[in-house]
């Protein structure tokens, strides 16, 4: 009975904060039932380390549409519904078509006269010394992408995971790489 008590008080205040009423609407957004589902779907979509970018997100659509939502569903339905259309907008807006790595090596790390055949083994050896610090999912995908040519789709289908959830991981082991190699430089 309290848990209806409270998701009909959440869906009074979505009433009163599509009124305009502005203090309604930021209880709606820091309500913990609402940072729940939005924290819950977004680690499912894309995982942990981007649920914080995914709730900012999330609190700027919610003011900016909640207008829209007309009130036949109950409003973390249609909370939800925001959260994972802003999940899949995250993703392919942070999608990488290609790795980027850092185009020449440093200055200090390239000798006079060394051709581009070394150059690029230097890099390989960069590449596949970071690709070891990372985890053994990360490691597995990154070389069968970056060392193998695999295409992304191929990967995911024979590790069978959802889109959303392998482009999310996929990002973070991108990223975790990146980091090392930096690092490493």
């Amino acid at each position: 009975m309290a848990e209806n008590t409270r998701t009909g008080s959440i869906d009074k205040l979505a009433i009163r904060a599509k009124s305009g009423d502005k203090d309604a609407l930021n209880k709606l957004v820091t309500a913990p039932e609402i940072k729940g589902i939005i924290y819950k779907t977004a680690y499912e979509k894309i995982g942990k380390e981007h649920s914080e970018d995914i709730y900012q997100r999330v609190c700027i659509t919610i003011w900016q549409k909640i207008h829209t939502w007309q009130g036949q569903t109950r409003i973390a339905g249609w909370i939800k519904r925001v959260t994972y259309n802003d999940c899949i907008d995250y993703l392919r807006s942070t999608k990488p078509d290609k790795l980027i790595f850092p185009e020449e090596l440093p200055v200090e790390h390239v000798e006079a006269g060394q051709d581009r055949y070394v150059l690029n083994q230097e890099k390989h050896q960069l590449i596949t010394q970071a690709l070891s610090e990372l985890e053994t999912f990360c490691q597995q995908v990154l070389q069968r992408f970056l060392f193998e040519g695999e295409k992304k789709q191929t990967i995911m289908q024979s590790i069978q995971l959802k889109k959303s959830t392998f482009y999310g991981k996929f990002n973070d082991c991108c990223a975790k790489l990146q980091h090392n190699i930096q690092h490493k430089l």
